[in-house]
């Protein structure tokens, strides 16, 4: 395992072996326990898929899907929007 359980003032805390980061204190021994358990259960929740994350969509293949050179689909585009600069030119041409 690449954590290991310290006892530190009043409570445990989950610490990292590799990189020395705190992964959580806890007022008990079996708090920290758990949370070392469920660190253990997250780092391979995925060899048994291959290696591919369980939320990706077609199991990384997104030809089909996203942004095309129209746009996202649905939304419509916004028409020409002039500048700042040419608003104010036309709110000083009519206070004039």
């Amino acid at each position: 395992m690449n954590e290991h359980i310290v006892k530190v003032g009043g409570g445990y805390r989950l610490v990292s072996k590799k990189t020395g980061k705190n992964l959580g204190t806890y007022t008990s021994k079996a708090g920290a326990e758990q949370r070392e358990r469920q660190v253990q259960y997250f780092k391979h929740v995925h060899e048994d898929a291959g290696g591919v994350p369980t939320n990706n969509v077609s199991g990384g293949q997104v030809a089909a899907l996203g942004v095309g050179p129209q746009g996202e689909p649905g939304i419509k585009k916004k028409k020409g929007v002039s500048s700042f600069t040419s608003f104010i030119k036309r709110k000083s041409n009519v206070a004039s």
